[in-house]
C-alpha cells in the first residue's frame, strides 16, 4: 500500500498546486485521485507524471528502487481491485514504462551491473 499512499499524497499536492495557479495559462491539469476510476489513458498519463515528479516530504527525489517498488505496489493494488491492465507490459503504457526506465537508469552503477534490468517490459 506504500505505492498507493505515495501516489495519493503526490496527486493531492499536485492538484492543490493546480488549484492555486488558476490564473496561469499553463496550469497543471487536475488528475483523478482514485487510481481505480481512471481510464487506461488517464492512468498512463498520471503514472508517467508520478514517476517523474514524486518527491519525499523533504523535497528530495525518491531513490530509483523506491519509485520502482511504488509502481509494483500500484500494479498489485490495481490487480487486486479488478483492473486487468498490466502497467509494465501492456503497450498502452509505453509512455509510463519509458519514464520509469529513465528513473531506473539512475540506479548506482554497481547495482546496474549486478542486475540485468533491461527494458521493464
Amino acid at each position: 500500500m506504500l505505492g498507493v499512499q505515495a501516489y495519493k499524497q503526490w496527486i493531492q499536492n499536485r492538484n492543490a498546486s493546480a488549484d492555486t495557479s488558476e490564473s496561469s495559462p499553463k496550469r497543471p491539469k487536475q488528475l483523478k485521485a482514485d487510481l481505480l476510476q481512471q481510464t487506461p489513458e488517464e492512468l498512463n498519463y498520471s503514472l508517467t507524471l508520478f514517476v517523474r515528479e514524486a518527491r519525499k516530504p523533504s523535497g528530495d527525489p525518491y531513490p530509483p528502487d523506491t519509485s520502482f517498488y511504488f509502481c509494483l505496489g500500484i500494479q498489485y493494488y490495481l490487480f487486486n481491485n479488478g483492473r486487468t491492465e498490466n502497467i509494465f507490459t501492456d503497450s498502452y503504457f509505453d509512455t509510463f514504462t519509458d519514464a520509469l526506465q529513465e528513473v531506473v537508469q539512475h540506479f548506482p552503477a554497481a547495482l546496474r551491473e549486478t542486475h540485468d534490468w533491461g527494458r521493464l517490459q
